[in-house]
């Protein structure tokens, strides 16, 4: 087996600025996160003078709503009856950028906030998608500590990808794009295709899941996913969601799941929303 280079012993022989040292820690829990991780990875964009890197670019190969279609007239299951609806469907997308870039100030509360923004489109209540400031992403990034990283903040946005977290009500702390909540409210959750409790992912990977672990159980891992039930209004919803898909991406996605099994998950994205 050959034993993985140490890319920061460069860095830790040198007399680091204590501002390029808790940039290096970032890096090192960042790299630490997302090495070999097989939905998650990053590209350093830019460095300082000391080049310990200071913008990022993320990349998320997550399934997740980009977008909706045109209104359209659907036949839903309401209590037993067939209802024909003018709905938004929702468009899927596989692969997702985001930038994140940490001012000289970092980590002053005021100046040295690091900002984060999607690149792609994302479809996402606290994303934002419309106006100027398209791309926003609503996190609490002045509260960066030891304990709380930003590190910690990629694996956040993953989990609003996946839509297991998110804030869609008219009231505080309020979404970052309304017209997305409002999409939620009226047409995401009554038809089950997102749900604030976070039990119907777009993508039921493990966002923690390394290669050694896959290979250890491929079979188990496939028989789980065979045995998922759609969770949508009804089937022609889901086809029309999968068609769009494999016509843009020349592949099949996984289908959505009944997530009412998974009560036995670890819970610890599970903690007040706050923007």
């Amino acid at each position: 087996m050959v034993e993985k280079t140490n890319i920061f012993e460069k860095f830790e022989r040198r007399n680091l600025s204590a501002k390029s040292t808790r940039l290096l820690n970032e890096w090192k829990a960042i790299h630490e996160l997302l090495d070999d991780n097989r939905y998650v990875s990053y590209i350093v964009r830019h460095t300082n003078r000391d080049d310990v890197p200071d913008e990022y670019e993320i990349i998320y190969n997550i399934r997740s709503i980009v977008g909706v279609e045109e209104p359209a007239e659907i036949t839903v299951d309401e209590n037993g009856k067939q209802i024909k609806k003018r709905l938004r469907m929702p468009v899927m997308g596989k692969q997702h950028k985001m930038q994140i870039k940490i001012p000289p100030e970092y980590p002053n509360a005021v100046t040295g906030k690091p900002s984060f923004k999607m690149l792609t489109d994302i479809w996402h209540p606290n994303i934002r998608y419309f106006g100027d400031l398209k791309g926003r992403i609503c996190l609490n990034e002045s509260n960066l500590d030891a304990g709380n990283t930003i590190a910690d903040r990629i694996m956040d946005v993953a989990f609003y990808l996946k839509y297991e977290r998110y804030f869609a009500q008219n009231e505080p702390p309020f979404p970052e794009d309304e017209d997305v909540a409002l999409w939620i409210r009226e047409e995401g959750e009554p038809n089950k295709w997102v749900a604030s409790d976070g039990k119907m992912p777009t993508d039921d990977c493990d966002l923690y899941e390394k290669p050694e672990k896959m290979e250890e159980q491929p079979k188990a891992a496939e028989d789980a996913k065979e045995e998922k039930k759609p969770s949508e209004a009804t089937m022609d919803d889901i086809e029309i969601v999968q068609d769009y898909e494999m016509e843009q991406q020349g592949m099949k996605p996984p289908d959505w799941a009944n997530e009412d099994d998974q009560d036995s998950e670890p819970n610890e994205d599970e903690k007040p929303f706050v923007c």
